[in-house]
C-alpha cells in the first residue's frame, strides 16, 4: 500500500474492520512497507481526540446537572439529575483510568465547558420553568463555582 486515501475502492474505504486487522497483522509482522501509514496515523490521532471529546462531554453534563441540582427550584427532577451526575462521573472516571494522561487537562475542560453547561441548564429551565427564567439567569453563576473535586470526586 502506498498510503494514499485517494485510491478508489481501497480496503480502508470498503471494509474498515478488515483494513484494521490487515494493518495490525502488518505491524505485528513488522512488515512496515505494507502499512497504510497515512490512514493508521489518522486513526490513531482520531482515537486520542475521541477520548478527549468523550471526557469533555461527560464533564459538560456533570456541570449542567450540578447547576440544576444546586439552583433548581423544582424538586421533581432532582433524582434524575443526581443519577445523570453519578453516571457521568463513572464514565469520566473510566476514561481517565484508561487515559491517565488526560487527568492534567480536567481543570481546563471544566473551565472550557462551563459556559455551554450553564447555557444548557438555562435552556432546560426556560423550557420547563419559563416563569422562573429570570430567577435562574440571576442565580446561575457566570463564573464556574466548581472545582475538579466537585466534578470528579
Amino acid at each position: 500500500m502506498d498510503g494514499t486515501r485517494d485510491i478508489p475502492d481501497s480496503l480502508y474505504d470498503r471494509d474498515f474492520a478488515a483494513w484494521a486487522e490487515q494493518q495490525a497483522r502488518a505491524l505485528r509482522a513488522r512488515a512496515f512497507d505494507t502499512v497504510d501509514w497515512e490512514n493508521v496515523i489518522e486513526e490513531i490521532e482520531t482515537l486520542g481526540r475521541s477520548e478527549r471529546s468523550a471526557l469533555r462531554a461527560a464533564i459538560a453534563l456533570i456541570l449542567e446537572h450540578r447547576l440544576k441540582l444546586d439552583h433548581g427550584l423544582n424538586d421533581d427532577p432532582k433524582r434524575q439529575w443526581t443519577m445523570t451526575v453519578r453516571a457521568q462521573q463513572r464514565n469520566a472516571t473510566k476514561i481517565l483510568k484508561d487515559n491517565p494522561s488526560l487527568r492534567p487537562a480536567v481543570a481546563a475542560f471544566i473551565f472550557d465547558e462551563y459556559d455551554d453547561a450553564r447555557g444548557a441548564a438555562l435552556d432546560s429551565f426556560e423550557l420547563y420553568e419559563e416563569a422562573q427564567i429570570d430567577h435562574y439567569r440571576r442565580a446561575l453563576p457566570e463564573i464556574c463555582p466548581y472545582t475538579q473535586a466537585d466534578i470528579l470526586p
